[in-house]
């Protein structure tokens, strides 16, 4: 329900030609997030909690792979937009904000399966720190 007034308050507010770019965007931006993830939350559940990895070892990884990993699906979202729409090649801080949106997506999903395992209600604080 909350995502239909969501999209509906987009859709009021940006108009139908802005909105479609939004969604054009954030859609497009989410499937190549899909690919580079390669699913790095299951297994790092699976090898902290069967205690194969430590957790902060996991984290300093998660960290570094996501990073790369939002490298890589920069360099795949500027295909995209290569195909599909040249003008925003240009346009250098709609780069960076994609990056910093796949980024910003791919930690928290990473991050808190290390922290739960560990049963550490603390994090970030402590969890780093270990």
């Amino acid at each position: 329900m909350t995502v239909l007034l969501i999209n509906i308050g987009i859709a009021r507010f940006f108009e139908a030609e802005k909105s479609g770019r939004l969604f054009f965007i954030v859609n497009n931006l989410a499937l190549i997030l899909l690919v580079v993830s390669i699913s790095l939350e299951s297994g790092s559940t699976f090898y902290i909690s069967s205690g194969k990895l430590e957790a902060g070892l996991m984290a300093n990884f998660s960290l570094v792979w996501a990073t790369g990993a939002s490298l890589v699906a920069l360099g795949g979202w500027w295909l995209v937009l290569y195909f599909s729409r040249p003008d925003y090649l240009s346009d250098l801080p709609f780069l960076l904000a994609s990056f910093f949106f796949i980024l910003g997506v791919y930690l928290p999903v990473i991050s808190p399966r290390c922290s739960m395992q560990k049963k550490n209600s603390d994090f970030p604080i402590k969890f780093y720190s270990e």
